[in-house]
């Protein structure tokens, strides 16, 4: 249910409240972990070639806790999803995603490669 309130000279409404129910629906974790690979399986195209490299831009915001493009969009355009932006950060030894200067330069992992072993601490190697 909406309700308006606040209304201008006008008539017309400046805030509204919306009344919202939202149910959970049960999933076994073996079904969540099937739907996941699943998702990770069907990644579609990715825009940049393995083995190239991305760039974190960001649009110069300065936003407390965010230094420029999230990481599930690069990973999307870098891989073909956002899912696999743990693979993206583990190749470039990033522990801490939302720390990634604008600008930086990101090696997009080639097809198939494992990541490397141990990230560095506080960021970028």
């Amino acid at each position: 249910a909406e309700r308006f309130d606040a209304f201008t000279v006008t008539g017309s409404p400046r805030r509204s409240w919306l009344r919202l129910k939202l149910v959970r629906v049960a999933e076994t974790a073996d079904r969540a972990r099937e739907g996941f690979a699943e998702e990770l399986a069907a990644a579609g195209t990715p825009a940049a070639a393995p083995g190239s490299a991305v760039v974190a831009a960001g649009d110069g915001a300065a936003a407390p806790g965010y230094s420029g493009v999230r990481f599930d969009l690069l990973a999307h355009d870098a891989l073909g999803s956002p899912l696999r932006w743990r693979l993206l950060a583990e190749h470039n030894r990033i522990t801490d995603p939302l720390a990634v200067p604008p600008g930086t330069p990101l090696a997009v992992p080639p097809a198939g490669s494992p990541p490397p072993a141990t990230p560095t601490p506080g960021g970028v190697s």
